[in-house]
């Protein structure tokens, strides 16, 4: 993984989801001083914090078109997208490679990401389409969607 050349932008988030793989006591930990909650990522300590605050300390974010309230600015940006979608305005990503898609570009930006360490790595691959995965199980249910109710193979 060290030899692949990681474009701009996704290095951290190479990283982050490197570090999920590292066993607890070779990275920083971040505690709740409240609680025995405890985390590798310093955003989701900053995320746990306000459920031991008193919901008059907390300052909800409303959202402007109905009654929606959260304490988390991306939450309420996200679901801004509910009233956006009632007017026909579509945020949409979508892939080249493949038929993902999605509203958020964080999530398509980790997808993208997946597509260049598939063209690294060995992968098993489908014979009836362009699915190709690096785990036998996968393949194994992927194949699945090849064959109709009663076994037989679609074509």
């Amino acid at each position: 993984m060290q030899n692949l050349r990681i474009p701009n932008g996704t290095q951290e988030i190479v990283e982050r989801h490197m570090s999920i793989h590292k066993d607890i006591s070779e990275v920083q930990v971040f505690k709740c001083e409240m609680c025995d909650y405890h985390t590798k990522f310093k955003v989701h300590l900053q995320r746990h914090l306000p459920i031991h605050k008193d919901i008059s300390e907390v300052q909800l974010l409303k959202c402007d078109m109905c009654e929606y309230q959260t304490i988390y600015k991306v939450h309420l940006k996200r679901h801004s997208l509910v009233h956006k979608q009632d007017l026909r305005v579509k945020i949409c990503f979508k892939c080249e490679m493949c038929e993902y898609q999605t509203k958020h570009k964080g999530h398509f930006k980790y997808h993208l990401l997946c597509h260049r360490i598939f063209q690294r790595c060995r992968c098993l691959r489908c014979e009836m389409c362009e699915y190709r995965t690096k785990l036998k199980g996968n393949l194994n249910k992927h194949l699945l969607c090849h064959k109709d109710v009663f076994g037989s193979e679609n074509v």
